[in-house]
């Protein structure tokens, strides 16, 4: 399967068969916010359990959908950029937010369980403009970033 999201004035989610190349699904992403493609939303996620997970840029906010796009939770980050949202396998939700330069676990109840903040690395090992984040198999997380055009590290584990 192929998960393919498009971001237009209406932002669209489709599911592809890589096998036939038959579209599976196709639906509209709820959106509430700016117009303008870029500041929609950013790694749309299917989780384990087969609900959607969609961190929105400008509201500031990650909601999980069901398979119909029905709301089943949202997080408001408030003013700040959710660019990446995993659902980790104990249930909780690992939040990157690339402006406020930080990486935030989040229980079911919306309680932070665990928060990093880039300012918090050795001025050297600082990334710039923090995106995606994983959870490694040891507990560790990995920060991803843009790397300010080569600049500053890309990747940095804690």
């Amino acid at each position: 399967m192929l998960l393919v999201v498009n971001e237009l004035p209406n932002p669209r989610m489709l599911i592809v068969n890589k096998k036939t190349g038959e579209t599976e699904v196709d639906k509209i992403i709820p959106y509430e916010g700016p117009n303008g493609t870029h500041i929609q939303n950013r790694r749309f996620r299917m989780t384990a359990q087969g609900t959607y997970l969609m961190p929105y840029l400008a509201p500031g906010k990650v909601t999980e959908f069901d398979k119909d796009f029905n709301e089943l939770w949202t997080y408001d980050i408030g003013r700040l950029k959710p660019w990446a949202a995993v659902r980790l396998k104990n249930g909780n939700t690992l939040i990157s937010d690339e402006a406020g330069d930080l990486v935030r676990e989040v229980r079911p109840d919306k309680s932070t369980a665990w928060e990093f903040r880039i300012a918090e690395l050795p001025e050297e090992y600082r990334l710039a403009g923090t995106q995606s984040c994983v959870r490694l198999e040891n507990g560790n997380t990995i920060l991803c970033a843009r790397g300010d055009n080569g600049r500053t590290p890309q990747l940095v584990e804690v």
